[in-house]
């Protein structure tokens, strides 16, 4: 494989200059440091010829921030900015299939909410207007629906019943509790739980986006989080390549067994809501998670843990055959020997090779891990990695950063 570099963002770039000359002037300082926009979130159009990202500048004399959406060719040129308003934090630009419409979420309305922004120019405009702030989402495959979380009442049976609750502890926050866990690391327990919708997308003409059907909760009364607190995000989430089942990662123990137990499992449910969510690593009591379904459906990836409550263990590979019919094969160790810890995945369009982030020798490296038979090749062996996406034709897009650089997207050529 050879490796090429997507064109800088201006501002980073501008930045760049000015750090070498401050730094030889002055020294690096925080105000310096601060002043370089931070890139992330790099997402491929569906024909792979665009990655939207987003990029976050800060104001060190106002104390904000303005997150912003962009958009670059991945032959190459000028990044052009598709959201530009001052002190609102836009993220998580989503592709629709076609290519042409992204969504995205942004706190520019009283709360986050799901928006969306035509490529080819135009305003943004809001899709979604629910009670509760929206957080993070994914587009169901065929693109007709949303899947996302909403911070709820486990034991409520409608979004107006959680925003009562949400209320009344903003307006009496004393509370008492009586076992753990009521606090891990900065986190609270509130007596919120983080659910997952899922909603039809509305659409108008060309397939514009207009907004949101009736959403319906998928862990209705399930006393448990997904994504996991406090640092669980979208990546314990997946949607088969069919649009008909997900699988999440969520910890379901009563009372203080929560505290002390690593025990997260990963559940299966039909998008439809026809049936409830389904157990399916009873057999192992310590981590599961980052599920991930290959392009051609037939295999389910995953990551986890052997020691139970033991959260700095190894994660390793696991992978499950999935039949015709939905149901699963037994777990399979992919590369047993291999003593990494994974960090993220994504597979190559063929479904025989998983794309690896693992931490090696002081590094974030990224590798391709065979399935068949669990060979491991490097491919991307220095700096710190993160953010592998692989699009349709095999090309491997990332962000890398080091101690002399920040972030910035690259990608990798088949």
């Amino acid at each position: 494989m050879s490796w090429h570099r997507f064109v800088l963002l201006s501002a980073t770039a501008c930045c760049l200059v000015g750090l070498s000359g401050f730094a030889q002037a002055e020294g690096l300082t925080p105000e310096l440091l601060w002043g370089l926009t931070r890139l992330g979130d790099p997402q491929p159009s569906p024909d792979g010829t665009l990655v939207a990202f987003t990029a976050r500048t800060y104001d060190t004399k106002s104390n904000g921030s303005t997150g912003s959406l962009w958009l670059v060719k991945t032959s190459g040129g000028e990044p052009l900015r598709l959201t530009r308003r001052e002190s609102v934090h836009d993220s998580s630009p989503r592709w629709l299939p076609g290519g042409r419409f992204l969504l995205f979420s942004s706190d520019r309305d009283d709360g986050s909410a799901l928006w969306a922004l035509d490529t080819q120019g135009g305003e943004p405009w809001k899709v979604s207007d629910l009670p509760l702030d929206m957080g993070g989402f994914m587009v169901v495959p065929h693109g007709g629906q949303i899947v996302f979380t909403l911070d709820v009442a486990p034991d409520c049976e409608d979004l107006e019943c959680s925003l009562e609750r949400s209320k009344a502890f903003t307006d009496a926050p004393a509370r008492v509790y009586t076992e753990l866990l009521f606090r891990h690391w900065d986190t609270w327990e509130d007596g919120l739980r983080s659910h997952l919708f899922v909603a039809p997308l509305l659409k108008g003409k060309d397939g514009r986006p207009e907004g949101l059907g009736e959403p319906r909760d998928l862990m209705q009364g399930i006393d448990a989080d997904s994504p996991t607190r406090p640092f669980g995000g979208m990546e314990e989430i997946a949607i088969s390549p069919d649009g008909l089942e997900m699988t999440y990662a969520a910890k379901i123990l009563a009372g203080s067994e929560a505290a002390w137990s690593t025990d997260v499992d990963l559940f299966r449910v039909p998008l439809d809501g026809s049936k409830q969510p389904v157990k399916i690593t009873s057999g192992n009591r310590a981590w599961d998670t980052a599920p991930a379904y290959s392009p051609d459906g037939r295999w389910l990836a995953s990551t986890a843990m052997d020691r139970p409550g033991f959260e700095a263990d190894r994660l390793h590979i696991v992978i499950r055959s999935r039949a015709g019919d939905g149901s699963l094969g037994p777990p399979r160790d992919v590369a047993a020997d291999w003593d990494r810890s994974i960090a993220s995945m994504a597979w190559t369009p063929d479904s025989r090779s998983l794309v690896v982030i693992a931490q090696d020798t002081g590094r974030l490296k990224i590798f391709s891990v065979s399935v068949p038979d669990g060979r491991v090749t490097p491919l991307v062996a220095e700096h710190h990695n993160t953010s592998v996406q692989v699009t349709g034709d095999g090309t491997i897009i990332f962000m890398q950063d080091s101690a002399t650089a920040p972030a910035d997207i690259y990608f990798l050529r088949p």
